[in-house]
C-alpha cells in the first residue's frame, strides 16, 4: 500500500470512477442500460447480478462522495464542470447542438463529483485517520 498522495492517485480514482459511470450509460451504445433493453428476457441470468454489482459500486461511491463532499461542495463541483463545458463551448471544441454532448456534460459531471468525494475520502483518512462509514441508529 503506497503512502503517497499525489496527482496519480487522483488519476486512478477517476479512471474508477468514470468506467462505472460510463458503464451503467454512455450514449454510444454500449453499456450496461443498452444491455439490459436490447433482449429484456435475454440472458437475465448474468444481467441481474451484474446491475446489482455495477448499482452496488455506484451506491458505494455515491455514499463515500456523499459523506465527505457535503450539498455545497457538490453544487461548486457542478457549477465548475458546466463552466468549463460553456468555455468549451464557446471556443468550439464541443458542440451543444447534439444531444450526446448534453448527457456527456452530466456523465463527466457525475464523474468529478466521485472523483473528487472519493479523493477527500481518502485524504481524509490518510491526514486525520477518519473513516467514512454509514451510520446506523439503533
Amino acid at each position: 500500500m503506497t503512502t503517497r498522495f499525489d496527482y496519480r492517485s487522483v488519476v486512478v480514482r477517476a479512471l474508477f470512477c468514470s468506467f462505472f459511470v460510463f458503464a451503467a450509460y454512455n450514449p454510444s451504445g454500449y453499456s450496461y442500460a443498452h444491455w439490459v433493453v436490447a433482449a429484456p428476457l435475454d440472458q437475465w441470468e448474468a444481467k441481474a447480478p451484474a446491475g446489482i454489482l455495477l448499482a452496488g459500486i455506484l451506491i458505494f461511491l455515491w455514499q463515500t462522495t456523499y459523506s465527505t463532499l457535503h450539498h455545497s461542495g457538490r453544487i461548486y463541483v457542478a457549477i465548475a464542470c458546466v463552466s468549463l463545458a460553456i468555455g468549451l463551448g464557446s471556443v468550439g471544441i464541443i458542440d451543444f447542438w447534439r444531444w450526446e454532448t448534453w448527457v456527456n456534460v452530466v456523465l463527466w459531471t457525475m464523474v468529478a463529483i466521485l472523483t473528487i468525494g472519493v479523493s477527500i475520502a481518502h485524504v481524509h483518512h490518510r491526514v486525520a485517520g477518519v473513516t467514512h462509514t454509514e451510520e446506523v441508529a439503533h
